[in-house]
């Protein structure tokens, strides 16, 4: 008795499966496409310019030169570096230095 009852109750709650029609893919349908626009040009862009500063900043070696007097000026030529504050940040290789002081 209870196996009847549990039979009427789930046939109220389910719903009977009904086919549907099936037709296939003829093949004929729009092709991904690429279409190019200023964002994509400003995206790579930017991440050319990352890409690079991160390589440069990874790879490259803080210097530190110590002049006496401390005034004069240092110009290094040869290579990509740069200042910051009393380091030089720069790859490695050959630099040529030019210290200049009034006096």
């Amino acid at each position: 008795m209870a196996n009847s009852e549990d039979n009427n109750y789930l046939s109220g709650l389910t719903d009977p499966i009904i086919p549907i029609g099936f037709t296939p893919h003829d093949e004929q349908g729009s092709k991904a496409s690429f279409n190019f626009r200023w964002v994509h040009a400003v995206i790579f862009i930017f991440a050319a310019i990352s890409g690079t500063a991160a390589f440069f900043v990874l790879t490259a070696r803080s210097v530190s030169l110590a002049v006496d007097p401390i005034t004069a000026e240092i110009k290094s030529k040869g290579g990509a570096s740069f200042r910051l504050v009393q380091r030089y940040l720069s790859r490695t290789g050959n630099y040529d230095l030019t210290l200049r002081n009034e006096g």
